[in-house]
């Protein structure tokens, strides 16, 4: 049986305060240097550390680099293959990306070029705020599917394929103006996802004709793909997690896996929080001397949460405020258990010096 034998509260916040601050307190990492204030216990005692309440406004985007990429190949005139990336922003419906999409999908046709060829397609049956010549404009929307009927005489376009991709290829990308292929544009679109390479995978139903291309989406779309961020903590904890929530590489089981998790924070509108009387967000520790903790922030995927300005969390207003409790529960020991002196690396509380006689 445990008894709790110590409680105490740590604020910290990672707002910047006058001059920019350091790299290591940002919204995304921040740590927590507990040299002067290390937490600590007995052998025989046990440390638990939860986390009771965090807030941050939303100064992030819905739709970003991480589900905003589609890869776009056909056999035909012009240059065939490229990406389309959505313009990243909070989009008020589906409708809206929607539109989005298929205006993305235009301008790439009509850039595309090849022998002087411009393919300016028009667009009509736009879903899913309307719907197919005699189909249902109200079900359609609330099916909430993708569609679109592209229009231009003698094309010539064959073999239209677009995919929303999550796997990787080992290319680096642009965390801020790019787009990563591990993605969840397929999440977004309503899309079936491509997990492996493939190049004739199709993520949407797509019918040609002479004159007309009809693209549709399989699944309901939507406004964003991440419910939740994570934080992991650096101490060695006994959580365990799925091997999914923390890679965006493939994952080749469904074995768990010992985690660094701490907490999971609801993702919001205007402000991302949570408060807890008695969290249910810990992890325990056997550590008798914690003198610097890590924290960090990523999503579904173990990806850092996407910026929309690599300086808005030093120079802007993405930053975090949040509460952690400390405490340390007796769980007992035996006969054979060793409680000695230990060293803690802090000139003025080690007790290995004291007892030699040697601080100061």
């Amino acid at each position: 049986m445990s008894v709790l034998t110590h409680s105490r509260d740590i604020f910290l916040s990672t707002n910047q305060s006058g001059r920019v601050g350091a790299g290591e307190s940002q919204f995304s990492k921040f740590r927590m240097c507990l040299n002067t204030l290390p937490l600590t216990c007995e052998a025989g005692e046990m440390t638990k550390l939860s986390l009771t309440q965090f807030s941050c406004f939303r100064n992030f985007y819905y739709i970003n680099q991480l589900n905003n990429r589609i890869d776009v190949s056909w056999d035909g005139p012009g240059n065939n293959t490229g990406t389309i990336l959505l313009d990243p922003g909070d989009y008020t419906t589906v409708n809206d990306i929607a539109a989005e999409f298929t205006n993305k999908l235009k301008a790439f046709f009509a850039n595309a070029g090849g022998a002087g060829t411009n393919i300016d397609f028009e667009e009509s049956n736009q879903r899913p705020d309307g719907g197919a010549p005699g189909a249902d404009p109200p079900r359609i929307a609330k099916l909430r599917k993708y569609g679109v009927t592209l229009t231009y005489n003698g094309h010539g376009i064959t073999n239209l394929v677009l995919q929303t991709r999550q796997y990787k290829d080992g290319t680096p990308h642009d965390v801020i103006n790019g787009s990563t292929q591990f993605g969840d544009s397929y999440c977004i679109l309503g899309s079936k996802r491509i997990g492996a390479p493939n190049p004739t995978a199709n993520s949407f139903y797509i019918a040609i004709a002479a004159n007309t291309i009809d693209i549709a989406g399989y699944y309901p779309m939507q406004t964003t793909s991440m419910q939740y961020m994570y934080m992991r903590c650096s101490e060695v904890a006994d959580n365990i997690q799925s091997q999914n929530l923390t890679t965006d590489e493939d994952v080749p089981d469904s074995h768990m896996t010992s985690s660094h998790i701490l907490a999971k924070i609801p993702v919001d509108d205007q402000v991302c929080s949570l408060q807890y009387e008695s969290s249910p967000y810990f992890l325990n520790s056997n550590n008798r001397h914690i003198s610097e903790l890590r924290f960090r922030l990523i999503d579904h995927h173990g990806r850092a949460i996407p910026l929309m300005d690599p300086t808005i969390e030093l120079e802007g207003n993405l930053f975090s405020n949040m509460t952690f409790k400390v405490e340390t529960f007796a769980i007992g020991g035996n006969e054979h258990t060793l409680n000695a002196p230990f060293q803690n690396y802090h000139y003025e509380g080690n007790p290995i010096k004291q007892i030699h006689g040697i601080v100061g």
